[in-house]
């Protein structure tokens, strides 16, 4: 990110109406920050959102996110909270398979899992609905027509799949994409950020 051009951030600012940035991990780990402590995680979120707010906008830095594999330790969501954390989105799983995230206690996850959101201490969770990259195209509408009672859809999407350099290359990522927001928009759901929800 330090690399990344300040040139473009009267467009950041443009567009962040439908565009915004967020701290998801400093490095790529399956489970970056189970264990951390508060110091680790407050300085990882604190250097991401500086160079977000170098290179793009203050408008462009979302207050919700997800931590790369919903874990976070109390005091590495007190820090999420200190660096304007509001909100984080996260895997609860299902009645039949039920998972958490980010230690919420399981006596909150069912009304997480049925699409409310849960405010503990500083902050509101939700979960994902559906992560778009785990699932064939076919899945994806199967999974989505089950949760058109929700009011809300959350949808999630890893942005690598696009790439054919990527060692999980999806050729028709663009299309689970294109399905899945014709669906979302014939079934009358409008776009919003967490943020604006919570």
């Amino acid at each position: 990110l330090s690399q990344m051009s300040s040139t473009y951030s009267s467009e950041w600012e443009e567009n962040s109406d439908w565009l915004k940035l967020s701290f998801h991990s400093d490095f790529e780990n399956v489970k970056p920050y189970e264990f951390s402590e508060y110091d680790e995680v407050y300085q990882d979120v604190k250097k991401i959102n500086n160079q977000i707010l170098r290179f793009a906008s203050p408008a462009s830095l979302a207050k919700t996110t997800t931590v790369h594999y919903c874990l976070a330790t109390s005091e590495g969501l007190n820090a999420l909270s200190d660096n304007t954390v509001l909100g984080l989105l996260g895997l609860f799983g299902t009645k039949e398979e039920p998972r958490t995230s980010y230690g919420i206690e399981e006596n909150k996850a069912p009304k997480i899992r049925d699409g409310e959101t849960v405010k503990v201490g500083k902050i509101s969770y939700a979960s994902i609905d559906i992560v778009l990259n785990s699932f064939s195209k076919e899945d994806i509408l199967i999974k989505l027509n089950n949760l058109i009672n929700h009011n809300c859809i959350r949808v999630m999407i890893h942005e690598q799949y696009f790439y054919a350099d990527y060692k999980n290359y999806q050729p028709d990522f663009e299309e689970k994409l294109r399905s899945t927001f014709s669906f979302l928009n014939e079934h009358c759901y409008e776009s919003r950020f967490f943020e604006d929800l919570i």
